[in-house]
């Protein structure tokens, strides 16, 4: 058998994996680019913790206000539902801006709004009441609580969030409710914003 009929087809077939690779990754930039482009902008206030990944490099790790949410009509909304099974479903939180100009929580819902302030979270762990009170707490993620920053950047942004200068983040969401970190604010002020590519 003549190998040399064989090599066109293996270099068409690692040229269209090469190319498939390439849009793969030209996909997810661009998506998360889309958000930051056109996503609704929401602001948030954050409470930051300050730990490090040996992978990625510095981060600060961000918490916010509707990181832990009061559900008022918790068993009508769960029903039967051991808070086990409960972990990693997604959940919309809908949101409306304060006279501060942050989001705040309003109410949570199981389906995507048609209209309106939300961003999409799951659901990290349940705390119920024990008191036969139709309420539960939930604690919620919804992917931006790390902010990655440059050793260059990542000293001064350290001591900024451990001095409480930075109060904000202001976060852009998508049409699905998807957000991405777009700024950190200090005051009425962006003092860090993230680039499109």
């Amino acid at each position: 058998m003549n190998t040399n009929s064989k090599k066109p087809f293996h270099l068409a077939g690692a040229l269209i994996t090469i190319a498939l690779m390439w849009a793969s990754v030209l996909w997810m930039i661009e998506s998360r680019a889309s958000i930051l482009r056109g996503g609704q902008e929401i602001v948030l206030k954050t409470e930051p913790i300050d730990p490090r990944d040996f992978l990625r490099g510095r981060y600060v790790r961000l918490n916010f206000d509707i990181s832990r949410v009061l559900v008022e009509n918790f068993e009508d909304m769960f029903a039967g539902q051991r808070s086990e099974v409960l972990i990693g479903t997604p959940v919309y939180v809908i949101l409306k801006k304060n006279a501060a100009g942050r989001d705040e929580y309003v109410s949570l819902q199981l389906q995507k709004p048609e209209s309106g302030r939300f961003i999409k979270g799951k659901i990290r762990s349940v705390g119920l009441r024990n008191d036969g009170n139709e309420e539960g707490y939930l604690s919620l993620e919804y992917g931006i609580e790390r902010f990655y920053a440059s050793e260059t950047v990542a000293p001064d942004l350290e001591k900024r969030m451990r001095d409480g200068e930075v109060t904000d983040i202001i976060v852009a969401v998508s049409a699905d409710g998807i957000p991405q970190i777009k700024a950190l604010r200090q005051g009425n002020h962006n003092f860090l914003t993230e680039v499109f590519y």
